[in-house]
């Protein structure tokens, strides 16, 4: 997972279009070649078979360097991955590593808002602070995954609204008359807005509570979960990374959480590193890429059985994403070769590169 940051995957794509009828490479090729100039933000000039072609990449390549690529596609252009040379390989970013080393605190949140939504009925809290209660219990289905069918695509994009990460800005909009909507509509769609109002209306019960106390307690932890997320998540777009986003699931339906790790690679291209955990399957780690309307996908699982399995239904994931309007390129299900769990899982395999580069 998050194999596409900057600086930690051994490989690259080049493409240009123009010049691929001229150096016909054919797939499978592997040919020697040397990055001639480095333009910043990743372009390079690229040295091969006596012809020279721009390409871009999220790798460190030298200028200078020499390499050995190998030619992954020339059917829209010239896709190279690098298998040998001197790639300068950095470490994982620090917002990378704190957000696995959070991993274990994040999975607490399912537990908490779960506690706050038993307190519902407690004795001894007024009206309103039950309401607040009522009303978080009432957002669960939209932010807690469990299986909407075929509104999958749907679910995701209202999970995401109203997870807590963008409350300031929705705030924000509010404030400007802009599509913030109604303010009740905001207090009541918002995790971290829910959590601030439930708060408040903590505050105005009696303080020598124990059970008072207790749920101040579990809302400032869940405040706690999402403001961290919302610092890491700062820090990565600082550092031009993507954007990290946990999504709880509901042990009942047999989906435990996700990762989802999501960046912009050009105008009309993205990545996306997703850590899923199932009751029965395990944990399944996959690589997703788009460019325009071409989709690869990448799934690894802990062992061979398992990937088995999934490969056998590879057809059902080929067959939805084209009813969905995408053109498949790569689908593919291996066995992850270390733990998913902890930090390897946040280095990929290094042999696959998605098609997201168009030059």
């Amino acid at each position: 997972m998050f194999s596409h940051i900057k600086g930690i995957h051994p490989q690259t794509i080049m493409k240009t279009p123009s010049l691929q009828a001229e150096l016909k490479f054919k797939p499978g090729e592997i040919l020697n070649g040397m990055v001639v100039k480095k333009f910043g933000q990743g372009d390079f000039l690229v040295s091969a078979r006596g012809s020279q072609f721009r390409g871009h990449t999220a790798l460190n390549l030298m200028e200078g360097g020499k390499y050995i690529f190998q030619v992954n596609s020339s059917i829209s252009g010239i896709e190279l991955k690098v298998l040998d040379g001197m790639v300068q390989k950095a470490g994982l970013p620090m917002v990378v590593k704190s957000w696995a080393a959070s991993r274990g605190v994040r999975n607490k949140l399912v537990d908490i808002l779960t506690r706050l939504g038993d307190a519902q009925n407690t004795d001894g809290l007024s009206k309103e602070t039950g309401q607040f209660l009522k009303n978080l219990t009432r957002l669960f289905p939209s932010i807690i995954y469990s299986d909407p069918g075929k509104g999958n695509e749907i679910w995701l994009a209202r999970a995401l609204l109203r997870s807590g990460q963008f409350w300031e800005n929705r705030v924000f909009r509010y404030l400007l008359g802009g599509r913030g909507g109604q303010v009740n509509t905001l207090l009541t769609s918002d995790l971290k807005g829910m959590l601030l109002s439930l708060k408040k209306g903590l505050l105005t019960e009696n303080q020598e509570s124990r059970q008072v106390k207790s749920l101040l307690s579990q809302v400032s932890q869940g405040l706690g979960l999402i403001e961290q997320d919302q610092l890491l998540n700062l820090s990565s777009l600082e550092e031009d990374l993507g954007w990290f986003w946990f999504i709880p699931g509901s042990v009942d339906d047999g989906f435990e959480k996700a990762e989802l790790f999501v960046r912009k690679q050009q105008e009309e291209g993205f990545y996306f590193s997703i850590l899923l955990e199932f009751t029965h399957l395990g944990q399944m780690e996959a690589d997703i890429s788009m460019a325009k309307t071409i989709i690869n996908v990448k799934i690894r699982l802990q062992d061979a059985e398992r990937a088995d399995f999934v490969t056998k239904n590879l057809y059902l994931l080929e067959k939805g994403l084209q009813d969905a309007g995408f053109i498949t390129g790569s689908l593919a299900c291996e066995v992850k070769e270390v733990d998913l769990d902890g930090e390897p899982f946040s280095m990929s395999d290094i042999s696959f590169q998605s098609v997201h580069i168009v030059i």
